[in-house]
């Protein structure tokens, strides 16, 4: 990529556009995870970040899942929807409604509609619908007529799906501008995952939907409210976190008899120290301003 402007992306080659993959980092997961089902007591084992120049987002750009990662996202993925689960009245307020036996309700297709928009952070196709209604009803009928448990498949089966794991940013050439521009719901998503490291929002999608993203004036309206909301201090906490480097601290070792007091403990509280200092420090107020620029003069 050689620029931007606005929604659009200027490519290096405009033949060679479409959709891009971009796995979510341990945070973007976990933040996602608690949107969508409520806080998540169940420990979980996920795969390990990677960097790129000091930086897990852009590493996720470049990484594809290999087969013990897939199972920890299986494990994840059914551990949460069990938890789920196991409190009935903590699901119904999930599902919005007590089901039948067979989830023959109409409530069911709205679940999954929803529940579903909001995991893939776009909306679902009819037949995408009808196939994840057809995997509950299976297991629903398999596990003597339990709609809880039919819904809890379904639930495990969109959080393993390569649609949650994964931002999939589709774009297409604007002829009229003659470049790569991204539809509603990826501007949605990369806005939403880069301000506040949290999925959008319904009102974001909403608006997305709408096509109130599809010009430079539309993305930064949508991107003032997100720069002002308190999950943006945490994600740019951590954006400057992988800057500095400060986890660095974790991997040092120095000579015990020299420094008998340097251990993982003290490894520990140096990168909290470091990592509260710049919260400290980015928690003042925000710029509204998505194309804002900084002037460098010599002094």
């Amino acid at each position: 990529m050689d620029g931007t402007a606005g929604g659009a992306i200027v490519p290096k080659d405009l033949s060679k556009g479409g959709p891009k993959l971009r796995i979510l980092t341990q945070t973007e997961y976990k933040n996602s995870l608690a949107d969508l089902v409520g806080t998540v007591s169940t420990p979980l084992t996920l795969p390990d970040n990677t960097r790129t120049a000091g930086f897990a987002s852009i590493a996720s750009a470049e990484l594809s899942l290999n087969t013990p990662s897939v199972e920890l996202y299986d494990t994840a993925s059914r551990a949460v929807a069990a938890e789920v689960f196991a409190d009935n009245a903590r699901w119904q307020k999930l599902v919005g409604c007590q089901p039948k036996a067979d989830l023959s309700d109409a409530c069911v297709v709205t679940f999954i509609q929803t529940f579903g928009k909001r995991a893939f952070r776009r909306s679902l196709a009819d037949d995408e619908v009808q196939q994840w209604l057809q995997v509950g009803k299976s297991v629903a009928s398999l596990a003597t007529s339990s709609a809880a448990k039919g819904l809890e498949y379904v639930t495990a089966g969109l959080l393993e799906s390569p649609y949650f794991l994964y931002r999939v940013e589709t774009n297409k050439l604007d002829d009229s501008i003659k470049r790569l521009k991204y539809d509603g719901p990826s501007m949605a998503t990369r806005l939403a995952y880069t301000l506040t490291g949290h999925p959008p929002s319904d009102a974001l999608l909403t608006a997305a939907a709408a096509g109130q993203l599809d010009t430079a004036d539309g993305v930064k309206t949508a991107a003032a409210p997100l720069l002002t909301d308190a999950k943006a201090v945490d994600r740019m906490s951590e954006f400057f976190s992988e800057l500095s480097g400060a986890d660095i601290v974790l991997l040092v070792d120095k000579d015990q008899t020299t420094f008998p007091a340097f251990n993982a403990t003290l490894r520990s509280s140096m990168l909290q120290a470091t990592q509260l200092f710049i919260k400290n420090i980015v928690s003042g107020p925000v710029p509204t301003c998505v194309h804002c620029s900084i002037a460098i003069r010599p002094s």
